[in-house]
């Protein structure tokens, strides 16, 4: 507490001084930077990335929008195993790659001091975003970059990977535990060249800084983000799913439930936008169609499907129905006396 009774936020000015100018033991040890280049061969710029284990690495997503291939030191990445377009992260398969870094699997802590290649950063505080997961605000006092990057906590442990988000000319700044990188699951594995041939750059764009609106919570810029967004690409499930968040928390409730129909229709395996019609079903007066979207739901994901039973029942108990009984009064008046 200071003189005047408020908290103390974290400094970082010690921390830059011992993390970053002092050389922060683990970041210059673990940083990976992988060359990329466009089909021409010639290098056009670095992906930051970090290794895993099993010959695979998270790289910056926006950094191989274009590229033709990548590289660190004489390896070729051998393919792209996954895409997390939310967090801004692929996964690479890189032959021989070990990892040169602990990892720090535990919860990131407001307070936490975080440390990249040249800059340092605090967490503030943990925002559950729907559809998305558990993410970090944080603060940075310089030197923030605009590309996403790993993350090391003080004891050199990697612990988070760093996400830059514009917002009407402000930079914000976010991160996700390292735990979500390390769980991304394989998929089929795609050439740099072929994953580059399904990816827009303009779609590109338009997805991270209607995303950015969403996160920072100005859903009614989000809502006409997203709304442009899936104008143009009316494909993408979870831009549909964001638009439906995004209406709901403005008022919109007609534009709410067609988007997430429309996120259902693209994505029928996906839960969230079946739990959230649901709710906003049953919320309207429609517990008959919230119902049958809770019979589905429970073959996709049960536990959600029990929740949003469970929320229709508690919403639609009926009152107890009157029964007759010697004390009660008559249904009809008596015969008029004679």
């Amino acid at each position: 507490m200071n003189a005047s009774g408020a908290s103390k936020r974290p400094s970082l000015s010690s921390y830059t001084i011992r993390l970053v100018l002092l050389g922060f033991s683990g970041v210059a040890g673990a940083q990976t930077q992988l060359i990329v280049a466009d089909a021409g061969g010639a290098a056009i710029r670095t992906a930051p990335a970090v290794v895993l284990s099993g010959g695979m690495v998270a790289a910056d997503r926006a950094a191989l929008v274009g590229a033709n291939r990548a590289w660190r030191l004489s390896t070729d990445v051998a393919a792209i195993l996954s895409d997390d377009q939310d967090a801004g992260v692929v996964l690479l398969r890189l032959p021989g790659v070990r990892p040169v870094s602990r990892f720090h699997d535990g919860e990131l802590e407001s307070g936490m001091v975080l440390a990249g290649a040249g800059f340092a950063s605090v967490v503030e505080k943990a925002v559950d975003v729907p559809g998305f997961g558990l993410l970090f605000r944080l603060r940075n006092e310089k030197n923030h970059p605009a590309y996403g990057a790993p993350l090391w906590n003080e004891k050199g442990e990697v612990a988070a990977w760093y996400i830059p988000k514009n917002v009407d000319g402000q930079r914000f700044s976010f991160a996700i535990p390292i735990a979500r990188l390390r769980c991304l699951s394989p998929g089929k594995a795609r050439s740099i060249a072929d994953w580059n041939q399904n990816v827009r750059p303009r779609a590109e764009e338009q997805f991270s800084r209607s995303l950015g609106y969403f996160w920072v919570q100005d859903f009614e810029g989000a809502a006409y983000h997203f709304g442009q967004f899936v104008r143009d690409n009316g494909g993408h499930a979870r831009g549909w799913f964001y638009l439906a968040f995004s209406e709901g928390k403005v008022g919109h409730d007609i534009k709410k439930l067609a988007a997430y129909r429309r996120a259902i229709e693209l994505s029928p395996a996906w839960g969230e936008p079946r739990y959230n019609l649901g709710l906003g079903l049953l919320l309207n007066g429609k517990s008959e169609e919230a119902s049958a979207q809770a019979a589905e739901l429970s073959g996709i994901d049960p536990v959600m499907g029990e929740r949003l039973t469970a929320y229709i029942r508690l919403a639609h108990i009926d009152p107890m129905p009157v029964k007759a009984r010697k004390d009660s009064a008559p249904a009809s008046p008596p015969p008029a006396p004679r």
